[in-house]
């Protein structure tokens, strides 16, 4: 339980971090889809997908964090679960019987 408040306020900024760049990509690519046929016009296609492409592997650099201490937090639940859960079970086999 006191490793999961540990964990909580990394997670928590992590998340804005990744949102953020999330935010990022997504007003680019709306910007350059709702300006694709002077994009294709100009020949600018190719610099502005790549554009995009590289928002979104730094998109995915920056959730690494947040991904991460998601899955640490996770396998710590599951854990500190699974050390407490034979005494529920010889607790109900009990209370069978």
């Amino acid at each position: 339980m006191i490793a999961s408040t540990f964990i909580a306020a990394p997670t928590g900024s992590a998340l804005a971090v990744w949102l953020q760049a999330l935010q990022q990509r997504i007003v680019k690519t709306a910007h350059t889809l709702g300006s694709i046929k002077w994009i294709k016009m100009s020949g600018l296609g190719d610099a502005a997908f790549t554009s995009i492409r590289d928002l979104r592997t730094h998109e995915l650099k920056v959730s690494l964090k947040y991904r991460l201490l998601v899955g640490g937090s996770m396998m710590l639940s599951v854990s500190l679960h699974s050390r407490r859960a034979p005494d529920r079970i010889s607790h109900r086999a009990n209370s069978y019987q």
